[in-house]
């Protein structure tokens, strides 16, 4: 391979393998090394082919549409700022965007200069899923690798969170098809079996519900069915056993283990895994000896995609009738346990509630919504217990909610381009459609899940889906254009804008961090007016400018901070709180902190601390026993 599309190769499997294995958790410190990677190489590439150094992929009308769209959704993440309740965690959100249209730059440059592009990719994104799944498992081999594993069992490392990780290993299954048809068959059995049975110990319903759905997908897209059936017959039979025996194994699959027994059934586990691998791997040794004519293949092919579709029909109703849809409105408004009952359970785990208020927030505000990323404000307002969420976990309601019917609109348009760019893309019958259908089957599977959760806040599972959507949307590269220096000079500059972008929120971060571990100090000070330099729009670097100015003894500059904090924030519950506090702690002024704590307490009723000596409590007692006139402004 050429130096330049092996470099960008090997660069791009390093920032998806670093997203899978260390940072593709929640949150945006990982973001930021991931994205400003991703930055680098898209202007990189995108300025190369502007400046005719390298050859361009032809794009079809779809996806000219998906990459207009998309950069149109991420245009108003950030237009929301302007009128955003909480417009910091919509600059984050503007952020997060920029970085996966990075990785849909990075799949189309991908697809342009290496040769057999999705091959290549599909075998590469299949090693990455499958170092995942034995990861994953490994974590309940070892117990000191799984995080806080003495008290919840559910599987979630390295990603951080079960869903997600079950989404993943989802996504592994399509590639392990393909490859125990186009590649090796064991290499295939292999694969399924990791990630068939690390997923029954995330927990995840809908990881399980959306892999027998992607099996079927491939099985009806793909001409090689018989041979994906084959290395399914190898690799299911002993992932299946496995999982059963991990279910089995309360140190394995029971929250509130000891360390002995977590070790113990830990290593039980890890004999039996190495112990089904073996049985996956030779028995798709065994089944790669069937010689069998091409006709009776995709005859056999064909009856065993309708028998498997049957059996997930007859299974689906059966399920259904038993268990009763409507559990899934959850009307006790319980948070469903993370235990083995949730994998027959149809209870929505408080969903139903959370997308009411979703709803409620679209309807407030149902063009531009509240900004983006702004859910958990909007949560607040209309929860009835205290249990936090900040998302909806139903992506479609969350833009609705924070973007409204406009940035709705985008994200949905930018979607429905790139499913018909990939089903023309599927259409064309070439040695790279195998592959292509393992990669394509990747978006619907994203967009399936993104009802039932939040997809988009985690980077290990939206760049890699961004990043094959670009590779398959991709035609064939064209000659390498006329220059275009003044476009390819712009490229660069977007570049180093949007690493700009994102790093001044993280540094902020990094400051109000270190402000808080020198707190006291005129340095710590000094750090958190630094944050709040770095990023206006964050109450949080305002509120650490309080602390550290009380903490030195100004207390007329700590008040201000706070007060500046509310008038950037005004539909923020955090600042008025703090305020409160501060007045009737320091100040002593329980007719003030009483405002400011009513405020906060109309803006989350479930917010403040609700025992007899609370804040809130405090205040009101002593305006109703005259200790002041209830004032109407916090100046």
């Amino acid at each position: 391979m050429r130096p330049v599309p092996a470099t960008l190769l090997a660069a791009t499997g390093a920032l998806i393998g670093y997203a899978l294995y260390a940072g593709g958790g929640f949150g945006d410190g990982s973001l930021f090394w991931i994205g400003c990677g991703a930055f680098v190489l898209a202007a990189l590439a995108l300025g190369a082919m502007l400046a005719g150094f390298l050859p361009a992929p032809s794009l079809g009308i779809e996806a000219w549409l998906f990459l207009a769209l998309l950069t149109g959704f991420v245009l108003w993440n950030a237009l929301s700022i302007s009128w955003s309740t909480e417009p910091d965690r919509s600059w984050s959100y503007t952020n997060r965007g920029i970085v996966y249209l990075a990785f849909a730059v990075v799949g189309l440059a991908l697809a342009a200069v290496v040769r057999r592009a999705p091959t290549v990719v599909a075998g590469g994104l299949a090693a990455l899923l499958g170092v995942l799944a034995l990861l994953a498992l490994a974590g309940k081999v070892f117990p000191s690798l799984e995080p806080d594993y003495a008290r919840l069992a559910r599987m979630r490392w390295p990603i951080g969170y079960w869903n997600v990780l079950a989404l993943l290993l989802v996504l592994a299954l399509p590639l392990a098809l393909w490859l125990g048809s186009r590649v090796r068959r064991e290499l295939g059995a292999l694969l399924a079996y990791l990630a068939i049975a690390a997923l029954p110990l995330a927990f995840s319903r809908g990881g399980l519900a959306l892999g027998i759905v992607l099996v079927g997908g491939w099985l009806l897209l793909s001409e090689e069915r018989f041979e994906g059936l084959l290395t399914l017959v190898a690799a299911v039979p002993p992932a299946l056993a496995v999982a059963g025996l991990g279910l089995a194994l309360p140190g394995v699959s029971s929250d509130g283990q000891p360390h002995s027994v977590r070790a113990h059934d830990g290593a039980i586990f890890g004999g039996a895994v190495v112990a089904g691998a073996l049985v996956a791997v030779g028995l798709a040794l065994l089944l790669a000896r069937v010689r069998m004519e091409p006709d009776r293949r995709r005859e056999l092919g064909r009856r065993g995609l309708i028998a498997f579709g049957a059996l997930v029909a007859v299974g689906a109703i059966a399920y259904v009738a038993a268990v009763g849809p409507s559990h899934f409105l959850n009307p006790a408004n319980e948070q469903l346990s993370n235990r083995q009952a949730r994998l027959t359970s149809l209870n929505s785990s408080n969903r139903w509630f959370w997308w009411q208020e979703a709803w409620r927030g679209f309807t407030d505000h149902p063009l531009r919504g509240t900004g983006a990323g702004t859910f958990d404000l909007t949560h607040r307002l209309y929860r009835t217990n205290a249990l936090v969420a900040t998302e909806p976990h139903n992506l479609p309601l969350q833009w609705l909610s924070e973007l409204g019917l406009i940035g709705f609109l985008l994200a949905a348009g930018a979607a429905l381009a790139a499913l018909l760019g990939l089903w023309r893309a599927l259409a064309v019958r070439d040695a790279e459609r195998s592959a292509r259908v393992a990669l394509a089957l990747a978006v619907p599977a994203y967009l399936l899940y993104s009802i039932f959760d939040f997809d988009w806040d985690f980077v290990a599972a939206t760049a890699p889906v961004l990043l094959v959507t670009g590779v398959v949307l991709a035609g064939p590269p064209r000659p390498v254009a006329r220059r275009r220096p003044v476009l390819a000079l712009a490229a660069v500059l977007l570049g180093a804008v949007a690493i700009y972008s994102t790093t001044a929120p993280w540094l902020a971060n990094r400051r109000v961090d270190q402000a808080y571990l020198a707190v006291g100090s005129e340095h710590a000070i000094s750090l958190a007016d630094s944050a709040h330099s770095l990023d206006p729009l964050s109450a949080t670097a305002l509120i650490a400018l309080s602390d550290m100015r009380e903490a030195t003894g100004d207390a007329a500059g700590a008040r201000a901070a706070l007060v500046e904090a509310i008038q950037a924030q005004p539909q923020n519950w955090r600042p008025w709180y703090d305020l409160g506090v501060f007045d009737l702690t320091v100040r002593n002024d329980a007719c003030r902190a009483y405002v400011s704590l009513n405020r906060s307490y109309t803006l989350d009723r479930w917010g403040l601390p609700g025992e007899k000596d609370g804040p809130l409590v405090k205040a009101r007692n002593a305006v109703n026993h005259g200790a002041c006139t209830p004032l109407g402004s916090t100046s």
